[in-house]
Parts: structure tokens; C-alpha cells; sequence
């Protein structure tokens, strides 16, 4: 593996005894990444585990994980040094654990999990080091069989939680099983507000969603026709809401392309001003995986787009994937993914995008020939972060530029 192979501009420095680097692209915000930190080994089959991320305002972060038997947390400092593991075992009688998995709430951690076969849902709250604050806790809905439970935290020193519980309905005329949702924010005192319902009758499902300090949110949903058999008649679109569900903008599907045969795997990002990056693959030639390209647009705080299409990957390179856009700052975002040539030897990269202008910083090379599992990458509100890769991470810091500094 190396690590530290980086374009003509970057300079390297030493603080408290480790290499870092840094390099201004066109952006002028600069990223400096830490070298590479082995996370304890996985198991059982790191192939097949579920593994969540979350970074605290300090730089404290931690990794939840399926372990054998039950789930294993990962308590780390701000400087990469693990602080605590905790095993929570499965009960007897059961067959493994469902984690809703783990993020960042205000100065500590909320981990939510549910248990097979029964399904029931658990939370608790723990500290920076680790500890866990008072008891674990039904999660709403314990009661009922839930398959799946997703969560979208908020970075800040305030905490927020949108969770979407989702329930099977029954079937659909193809005799498929039919899901629906149900969403309420979660925040310092409760939830807030009614429960929103999303379900088939209103030709909606939740495809992704992004969460900012202030109790915003956008949902990027995937809208389908009633009877629609392929998804070729489906389209995406994001909508703008207040912490109470209430719209702050129409649900906007004229700027992004149709899930279909091209575009896929969409995901997106959400900055403090309200600006939204939605980041998609599109797959280029006459064969799966012969070109990816890595896409992303910039939405204003209405819903409005404020860019055209920005490519994130470098052209001509095979088969990229795990597009990560995370905001940190007021408008600022950090965008992670991955290359996996024929040779299969997967390469991790970053590079910062100007929320504003839509100007973007040079691509960053994080590693070489790393494992094919354990991906995910998540920052806090003041430019600190960390990018999960196989069975390492690396920190990331972003410093900011003038324009950024005054927006803060």
C-alpha cells in the first residue's frame, strides 16, 4: 500500500509526531489527511458485516459492527487511538442482531439496534469514551416486526436523528412484498411533531434522505406510477423539509436523470445553508462497469439547482463507486469514493467541492489495494472527519479557505 502518493502541489508537515498532507485544488479549502489507522480486526466474515460510522465535534469517532456473538462498538479518541470496546451479546434463543447502527448525537453517541426474531428495537446513549448514560431503552415501534430500520444523523453540537422505520404492508399485484414508511424527528427532549407516513398510495418511497444542524432535512425520493412494472418509469426528486415534516420547497424531479439502466446508486449530502449535493453513478460503454462516472449536483436551500452535472471522477478510469458526499462547515462538502480497475486492486480517493461556487479541489489518492468492505465516510460541523476503508481509516481535516471562515 501507498498511502502517501499525492499531485505536484501538496506539501507535507509533521504535527504531534505524524505525517500529514495537504494541497490546495481550485477550491483553495485544503483536506489534510492523517496516515492509515488499522481498526481491530473483524469478524466473523467482514464480507458480510454491518458497519456504521460516527464522528463528534472533538474528532472522537466510532464504529459499530455485527461480531460474533452479537455486535461490537468501537470507541475511538480524536487522534485515532481506540478508548473502548463493547460487546452487546445476543439473548438467548435468538439468531443474530439487526443494527440500526451507530451517530453522532450532540457531544455523544446514540446507538439503535433491533434483535431477531422478534425483531424489537433498543437504543442507548453513550459517551465520547464510550460509557454508556443510563439504561438501554425501547425504540418506538418495538412492538411491532420491523425488517428495517434507517437513521440519518445530524452534525452539530445539537443533536438530531430522522429515523425511517419501515413495515411490510402485504404484496403487490406482482405478488412482491409491499413496504411503508413511517419518519419523525428525534432531538434533545423527544420526538417532535406527528409521525409522517410514506407509502405506496402516495407512489412514494424515501431513497435517501440528509439531515443538518438547524433540524432541516431533504428526502430524496424515488417516485413510481401506480402499476409501474419497470424503473424505467420511476423518477428521483428531493424535497426540502422543516424538523416537523412540514415542506419547505415542492418535490423537484425535473434536474435529476431517471433511475434506470445508466444512472443508479444515488446518494445524498446536506450543508448547514441548505444546499444539497446529490451524487449518482452513471455507467458509460457497452459493457457493466467499462466506465463509471461519478456525478454530482448542487441544490440550493429551495430545491433549486445551482449546478450542472459535476463530474467527480477522473475520465477514462473503469468502474468507480462508493460516492460519499459529506458537508461540513456552512457550505462546504467532502466527497469520498473508490476505483476498482481489472486488476481488482480497489484505490480510495477524496477531494473537497465548494458548496457555493461548485468549484472542486483536486483529487486526493488516501490508499492503494485496500479491502473491498467496510466503506463509509462521515464529518462534523467544524471540518474534522474520518474515512473508513476495509480494516483502516484515515482522519480527515478540512481547512478552510476565507470565504469559508466568513460564512461560519
Amino acid at each position: 500500500m501507498k498511502p502517501n502518493r499525492w499531485f505536484a502541489s501538496t506539501v507535507p508537515f509533521v504535527l504531534s509526531g505524524a505525517l500529514l498532507i495537504f494541497g490546495a485544488g481550485e477550491s483553495a479549502a485544503r483536506i489534510v489527511l492523517s496516515p492509515p489507522i488499522e481498526v481491530p480486526a473483524f469478524a466473523p466474515d467482514p464480507y458480510i458485516t454491518e458497519v456504521s460510522l460516527a464522528v463528534l465535534e472533538d474528532g472522537s469517532f466510532a464504529i459499530s459492527r455485527l461480531y460474533e456473538p452479537g455486535l461490537e462498538l468501537l470507541f475511538f479518541g480524536p487522534d485515532g487511538e481506540i478508548k473502548k470496546r463493547r460487546v452487546i451479546p445476543l439473548p438467548p434463543g435468538t439468531t443474530g442482531p439487526l443494527s440500526g447502527g451507530i451517530g453522532s448525537f450532540g457531544d455523544r453517541y446514540f446507538f439503535a439496534w433491533s434483535r431477531l426474531p422478534s425483531l424489537q428495537a433498543h437504543a442507548a446513549f453513550f459517551s465520547r469514551e464510550g460509557n454508556r448514560l443510563g439504561k438501554i431503552f425501547p425504540w418506538p415501534y418495538s412492538e411491532t416486526r420491523l425488517p428495517y430500520i434507517f437513521f440519518h444523523y445530524a452534525p452539530g453540537p445539537t443533536g438530531r436523528i430522522l429515523p425511517f422505520f419501515v413495515f411490510e404492508s402485504g404484496k403487490d399485484r406482482f405478488g412482491r412484498p409491499a413496504f411503508w414508511e413511517r419518519s419523525q424527528m428525534f432531538g434533545p427532549g423527544g420526538f417532535w411533531g406527528a409521525p409522517v407516513e410514506i407509502g405506496p398510495e402516495a407512489e412514494l418511497v424515501a431513497y435517501d434522505a440528509a439531515i443538518n444542524a438547524h433540524g432541516r432535512f431533504v428526502v430524496l425520493f424515488h417516485r413510481c406510477p401506480r402499476g409501474a412494472i419497470d424503473e424505467d418509469e420511476c423518477e428521483l426528486g428531493t424535497q426540502v423539509f422543516d424538523r416537523a415534516w412540514r415542506p419547505r420547497s415542492p418535490l423537484r424531479t425535473e434536474a435529476l436523470p431517471a433511475l434506470g439502466k445508466s444512472d443508479r446508486t444515488f446518494v445524498l449530502g446536506l450543508a448547514r445553508t441548505g444546499t444539497h449535493a446529490v451524487g449518482w453513478t452513471r455507467e458509460v460503454g457497452n459493457r457493466p462497469g467499462q466506465e463509471n462516472r461519478l456525478l454530482i449536483r448542487l441544490f440550493g436551500p429551495d430545491g433549486l439547482p445551482a449546478s450542472g452535472e459535476l463530474q467527480i471522477s477522473e475520465p477514462g478510469v473503469r468502474a468507480g463507486g462508493g460516492l460519499r458526499p459529506r458537508a461540513t462547515f456552512a457550505n462546504t462538502f467532502v466527497v469520498a469514493w473508490y476505483y476498482s480497475p481489472d486488476d481488482g486492486k480497489r484505490s480510495a480517493h477524496i477531494r473537497e467541492l465548494n458548496g457555493k461556487t461548485g468549484r472542486l479541489g483536486e483529487p486526493i489518492l488516501v490508499a492503494e489495494d485496500i479491502k473491498n468492505f467496510a466503506w463509509s465516510l462521515q464529518m462534523n460541523s467544524s471540518g474534522r472527519g474520518v474515512l473508513l476503508w476495509g480494516d483502516h481509516v484515515t482522519l480527515v481535516t478540512v481547512v478552510p479557505d476565507e470565504e469559508s471562515r466568513d460564512e461560519e
